[in-house]
């Protein structure tokens, strides 16, 4: 093997399961996506380089949910990533890719095995991963200043279009609108279907529940006429995340068929699903977990019933591609 550890590559023998080795692992992973994200390798020996392949089934025993609770525990915003296993020939190799972040940085929130510490930001030099230097640090600064920018100038380009005499301003993280002596008026067929609470309180059963800070009428539906359509939230209409789309795929088409790696990976690729607008949603502005459609989940449950062959032919599509794109 030709290539060696760079700023988006690192080489493993074999996963290792251990705190100790998921708190190298996670340092890693930080320091990919503070830079432009990257690869770690597993069944390369290092010094010299050889393919090997993997010699124990750690890899194949990952369970991302419970790793990916690990790094969030440790990391804050979320790392993106997703895993998948290459067979050539006899041997296994397995394969981890680190997206670079939307927010940055990354940092370390919490003590950690190793040494992971509070406050800490990684960062992925040429062959190894170290607490960031001043310059790198200023210019994911500066590059964090030039994002708030663009989203305030798309902001106030939007809000100039809005007549202030029909509009609310209303603050989705505290609750509070800037009503100027106005109130909200709610159906009264909402009413059972909310559950208010009082600042700084939480529903019993642990559910969500939605809180208001100010006056409720409650109105009934003859009461009020409706002349302009409240703006709703687009996350309504797709409401399964990645584990919720291989859950119910599998539950129609059979038990472990289509993998998370298909869902965040393979078929995102194949058939560029981010440009999907009746399949894909991410909320721009917080960052938040992928979301998927109905019409998506049955999409692919139509593809599998038609060919039983359609993921194993989408997984060598991607994995050609993404070769093709490490050799280019």
């Amino acid at each position: 093997m030709k290539r060696r550890e760079s700023k988006s590559l690192e080489i493993k023998e074999n996963l290792n399961l251990s705190q100790d080795a998921k708190a190298l692992y996670a340092k890693t992973m930080a320091g990919f996506a503070n830079h432009e994200g990257g690869y770690i390798l597993f069944g390369v020996r290092n010094s010299p380089h050889e393919l090997i392949g993997m010699s124990n089934n750690n890899f194949e025993s990952l369970d991302p949910a419970q790793f990916q609770q690990f790094l969030s525990n440790h990391f804050a915003p979320a790392i993106d990533w997703v895993h998948h296993q290459h067979v050539v020939g006899e041997l296994r190799f397995g394969l981890i890719y680190v997206f670079p972040a939307r927010v940055k940085p990354i940092v370390c929130q919490r003590q950690g095995r190793g040494d992971l510490r509070d406050g800490d930001i990684y960062y992925r030099y040429q062959g190894e991963t170290k607490r960031i230097a001043s310059a790198e640090l200023h210019q994911l600064i500066q590059e964090r200043v030039d994002t708030e920018k663009r989203s305030w100038q798309e902001f106030l380009k939007t809000a100039a279009t809005i007549t202030p005499a029909t509009s609310v301003v209303l603050d989705t993280l505290t609750g509070k609108g800037a009503t100027d002596g106005r109130r909200f008026i709610v159906d009264e067929r909402l009413i059972e279907k909310l559950k208010f609470i009082q600042e700084g309180r939480f529903a019993d059963d642990g559910e969500l529940a939605l809180r208001v800070i100010g006056d409720v009428d409650v109105a009934r539906p003859e009461a009020i006429v409706v002349e302009h359509e409240v703006a709703r939230d687009q996350a309504i209409d797709y409401p399964f995340l990645t584990r919720d789309v291989v859950r119910v795929v599998n539950e129609a088409v059979g038990a472990g068929k289509l993998t998370t790696n298909d869902v965040s990976a393979v078929l995102k690729r194949n058939f560029n699903v981010l440009a999907r607008a009746d399949w894909f949603y991410r909320n721009p502005v917080l960052n938040s977990s992928p979301q998927y459609s109905r019409a998506y989940i049955e999409w692919i449950i139509s593809q599998i019933r038609r060919d039983a062959e359609f993921l194993s032919a989408q997984r060598q599509i991607w994995r050609e591609a993404l070769a093709a794109q490490r050799q280019g």
